[in-house]
């Protein structure tokens, strides 16, 4: 996948594409990534790319000409055609699903908002989809870009090493991922459930998918709401009900 992205702040991103899963996956030449500074398509000899919001109100608003001719050249660099993304609180919120279908994207540039927002008619004119971290406001669109590029990019074959963890991680399948050990068995009088120690794979399995439930019926009505639970799962259910 190549990656573009269209910041005020480019320095911001040198940091985090240069540790971990997304590092390897550069350097494996897995996705590419491109950082553009939005300036260099500012107006005059001050690179102008702010301006007052028409009506008045406070703050500035990024402009449309320096946004307009920076998409529409990067996007002529490409060999394929971009899916141009805005990193915006009036998006539909990331969520698996959304992730899973940017991966698919061969070719995608990310537009990093500022200040008050883009003006309106670069909406129009270049933008393919909008997309919001979470119902809070960042200073820019710099945090949620990044946290997309992460999210999407695990998504794509061979970034991460196993590839059989993506069928376990939370979300997958509408379900949150089940609790975890690690040795020793024993902290603080606190022990990892048997059925861990036992050696039987199916018991584990089954063991591992009830806690799916559970904790995602617990945390996450929403989620337990769009699966078809089986017999067997409503059951689970309906015993943790019980106890309580």
């Amino acid at each position: 996948m190549k990656v573009n992205i269209l910041t005020l702040f480019p320095e911001f991103f040198s940091s985090p594409l240069n540790v971990s899963i997304l590092n390897r996956a550069i350097n494996e030449k897995i996705i590419h990534v491109d950082i553009h500074d939005l300036r260099e398509w500012g107006i005059g000899k001050h690179r102008q790319v702010d301006d007052t919001s028409y009506g008045g109100g406070p703050g500035m608003v990024l402009m449309a000409e320096p946004l307009i001719r920076s998409i529409d050249e990067i996007s002529k660099m490409q060999s394929e055609q971009a899916h141009v993304i805005l990193m915006t609180p009036q998006g539909e919120q990331l969520n698996y699903e959304t992730a899973k279908n940017i991966a698919k994207q061969k070719n995608i540039i990310i537009v990093c908002g500022k200040y008050e927002g883009i003006d309106e008619r670069v909406v129009e004119k270049s933008i393919d989809q909008q997309i919001s971290l979470a119902d809070v406001v960042f200073s820019g669109g710099e945090i949620p870009a990044l946290a997309l590029i992460d999210s999407v990019s695990r998504l794509i074959p061979g970034v991460l090493g196993d590839a059989e963890s993506l069928n376990e991680e939370s979300f997958c399948d509408n379900l949150l991922e089940y609790p975890h050990y690690t040795k020793p068995a024993s902290v603080h009088d606190m022990h990892v459930p048997e059925v861990l120690l036992s050696g039987n794979h199916k018991m584990i399995n089954d063991w591992r998918h009830k806690q799916q439930i559970l904790r995602t019926a617990l945390k996450r009505k929403d989620l337990i709401e769009k699966k078809e639970l089986t017999t067997e799962e409503k059951k689970w259910l309906v015993e943790s009900n019980d106890e309580t």
